[in-house]
């Protein structure tokens, strides 16, 4: 299965930004994400009937919220695909978003200390070993979204320069989400949980992550005004095909259009 990357053109910020699972490397990506390192270890009956509670009693709080975190998206969604940029409820849903996203984000770092918690000090540098690396992004191709719009020469012209900023300003949230990994995965090494400093540091990461994400909305809704009402429909239907194909497509597709 090989979803379009289109979705990432002008679909809202997804459910899987800024989340984290059980150890904050980012989502699980299934037979190589960071449960799938912990399985590789030698844990004794005891640890794995632990973890295996640990894991689904955060899952369950994941589940929880999706609803919820759908509600937000289709919400976020309708901002970019209109003719008037409205800041204020932009930024009063992405918070709604990142409130709840905190809350998840928070019960996975906690699962994720306590795992910690339950291993030995080699078993613990053994999965940090074991641990996969973030991918790097692929290039977005412009040209190969343009051409499946079948844009006009001045339409063109106005677009690549937007797509650029999105370029840019994707690389600049990568790296905001990466700084923020870092310092959780720093918390969750310790022998407890200081919910305090998480939350500090949550905050100052979000004061940078926030305004870069409406940001990014912004450019994404200025791409939209761009096109013809027919290119708009062309491109809604690419990106509800990708969604039909569920979340998980992103972590496998070998091809990149758009940004």
């Amino acid at each position: 299965m090989k979803p379009s990357s289109l979705f990432f053109t002008l679909s809202v910020v997804s459910s899987t930004v800024f989340s984290a699972i059980a150890f904050a490397h980012g989502p699980d990506r299934g037979e190589h994400g960071p449960l799938a390192a912990l399985k590789q270890l030698d844990l004794s009956a005891n640890q794995r009937a632990d973890v295996r509670q640990l894991v689904r009693e955060a899952r369950a709080d994941s589940r929880d919220s999706k609803d919820d975190m759908r509600l937000l998206r289709e919400q976020l969604r309708d901002t970019v695909q209109t003719s008037d940029w409205d800041a204020d409820t932009v930024t009063a849903l992405l918070s709604q978003q990142q409130t709840l996203m905190d809350s998840i984000a928070l019960q996975k770092a906690i699962t994720g200390q306590q795992i910690w918690a339950l291993l030995t000090d080699a078993q613990q540098q053994q999965w940090l070993a074991d641990m996969p690396e973030a991918n790097e992004p692929r290039q977005r191709d412009h040209d190969r979204l343009l051409d499946k719009l079948n844009v006009s020469d001045a339409q063109r012209e106005a677009l690549e320069p937007l797509l650029s900023a999105l370029d840019q300003q994707r690389q600049s949230l990568i790296q905001a989400r990466q700084n923020w990994h870092s310092s959780e995965r720093a918390l969750i090494q310790q022998d407890s949980f200081d919910q305090s400093a998480w939350t500090a540091a949550r905050a100052q990461s979000n004061a940078v992550i926030l305004p870069q994400l409406q940001e990014q909305l912004h450019l994404r809704q200025q791409v939209w005004q761009q096109l013809s009402s027919e290119q708009q429909d062309q491109l809604a239907q690419m990106m509800r095909r990708h969604g039909d194909k569920g979340p998980r497509g992103r972590h496998h597709s070998t091809r990149r259009d758009g940004v």
